[in-house]
């Protein structure tokens, strides 16, 4: 399960995972935090609660919003996947 305070927080998990973050911006009470990933990669960070999902900007400028995920693994599959242009995954198996 992932747990952690904060985008920064949640930044540093990646990175010792081997994935490499951008910029960060913290979470308040009116948007979702994010934590950039690429040009059209980046992680939707919610203010409360462990469960971020990755968002992808598609070739066609829409927006792609993977599932909530609760596991590091799961997370990790979501950013691979959206980096290589592929649909986000719906469930964490």
């Amino acid at each position: 399960m992932l747990t952690f305070r904060n985008a920064k927080e949640l930044a540093s998990l990646l990175q010792k995972e081997g994935i490499q973050t951008g910029g960060i911006k913290e979470p308040n009470k009116e948007v979702d935090g994010m934590i950039v990933i690429s040009k059209n990669v980046h992680i939707q960070v919610p203010l409360y609660g462990n469960e971020p999902n990755v968002v992808r900007v598609t070739d066609d400028g829409k927006l792609d919003f993977g599932d909530q995920k609760r596991k590091m693994s799961a997370l990790i599959s979501d950013i691979n996947l959206a980096l290589a242009g592929q649909p986000l995954s719906e469930d964490e198996e």
